[in-house]
């Protein structure tokens, strides 16, 4: 039996996360009550989830976060972390009543890897364009919403790199994993239900964080070069399509939006990129 930390970030969402809390509660979870604990790192500003700990789920360890992005909010959790594994989910996850049971299985038969990743599926098919969920029902994902890793090997790697305030963090995070050749076991049975969101507008910084991610890792260029991304575009244009009458249009402007956004952030990355080769041909 391993002990087991979990890590929750949380900022603003209470509804989501009371939900989120009650199925990893030890009444809920088939694991033992003393062999795990629940840390949520919260990063609220106008309001927080201190309260609601208190007053619902005393077992839970509330800490205040830096206020820095998700990146940084999970790593201010995994400070406060007591035992030797770190399970990660996300405030608006729903746990499954075996997810700390298989994962902690998957351990025991594979002792010496370092890095485990649970299986993340929505609630229902999708209704609308403006819905997201971050879907890994195959593996090789390594979303922070459903993930379990030891605890020195995360702060061997230096956790989440906390440049990234948004976004791509967790990419970032599998892809030193990669380099390190560290294998990630993907884990079925440690089931999370991300139900879908919607959100009526993204973070316009996502090629800002793509820049910070080919700035770390420029080996990974040509996942970002122009003709890949018109490509990505295209077949964004082609599900729109597919799509509109399936959805009922619904949600479609954010569709449109995004689309838009994705073009300019194509042409942005590119001559960034070139700026950067540039630059390097002159200082070699």
């Amino acid at each position: 039996m391993n002990n087991i930390s979990v890590v929750i970030p949380t900022r603003h969402r209470n509804k989501n996360l009371e939900e989120c809390l009650k199925l990893l509660s030890p009444e809920e979870q088939n694991y033992p009550a003393e062999a795990y604990e629940i840390i949520v790192s919260d990063d609220g500003n106008k309001s927080t989830a201190e309260s609601l700990i208190q007053n619902k789920f005393s077992w839970v360890k509330w800490v205040k976060g830096p206020a820095k992005g998700p990146a940084a909010n999970r790593n201010n959790g995994v400070k406060y972390a007591k035992f030797d594994w770190i399970a990660f989910t996300d405030d608006d996850c729903l746990p499954s009543k075996n997810w700390l049971k298989s994962f902690n299985e998957a351990i025991e038969a594979n002792p010496e890897i370092n890095v485990f990743e649970g299986k993340t599926e929505a609630d229902r098919i999708k209704r609308r364009f403006n819905e997201v969920a971050p879907i890994n029902a195959e593996g090789g994902l390594l979303w922070s919403c459903n993930l379990m890793v030891k605890k020195s090997y995360y702060l061997k790697l230096g956790g989440y790199c906390e440049d990234f305030k948004f976004e791509l963090e967790d990419i970032e995070f599998r892809t030193r994993v990669q380099k390190d050749k560290q294998p990630i076991i993907f884990v079925p049975k440690a089931h999370v239900c991300h139900p879908w969101r919607i959100i009526n507008n993204r973070y316009k910084v996502e090629y800002e964080s793509v820049l910070i991610f080919l700035d770390k890792h420029p080996d990974h260029q040509k996942h970002y070069n122009l003709s890949t991304r018109l490509k990505i575009i295209t077949m964004m244009i082609f599900n729109l399509f597919r799509d509109a009458f399936k959805f009922r249009f619904r949600g479609i402007d954010y569709a449109l939006i995004d689309l838009l956004y994705e073009f300019k952030s194509a042409f942005v990355i590119h001559f960034k990129v070139v700026e950067n080769q540039k630059q390097v041909r002159k200082t070699a």
